[in-house]
């Protein structure tokens, strides 16, 4: 798994391209995203997932917590149908901001 910051003028997007599937997979991106918001904590910040079909339950978790405990503006873009549809029968498209990348 690799992860690639741009920085843009309305909002940090954070590429991770390859599975996000290890414990220090889902470390990294919780610590990526945590460093953005301590920065800017106002910005805006699109998780791009680019050919990830899961995440892991703990990342997840992770990303709610930054919406609802720290008011994060998150949103996730989901480059495979298979991450979209597992977050959309988890009930989380609208809590993550969840959109299709279209191809």
């Amino acid at each position: 798994m690799d992860i690639r910051v741009n920085n843009e003028s309305t909002a940090t997007v954070i590429v991770v391209e390859g599975i996000v599937k290890t414990i220090a997979d889902t470390i990294s991106i919780k610590e990526q995203i945590a460093s953005l918001l301590q920065r800017e904590p106002q910005k805006k910040i699109i998780i791009d997932f680019v050919d990830t079909f899961v995440i892991p339950s703990a990342l997840i978790g992770a990303l709610q917590k930054f919406i609802l405990g720290d008011n994060a503006k998150i949103s996730v873009i989901a480059g495979e149908p298979q991450l979209y549809e597992l977050l959309d029968n988890l009930c989380l498209v609208s809590q993550l901001s969840v959109t299709k990348k279209i191809r």
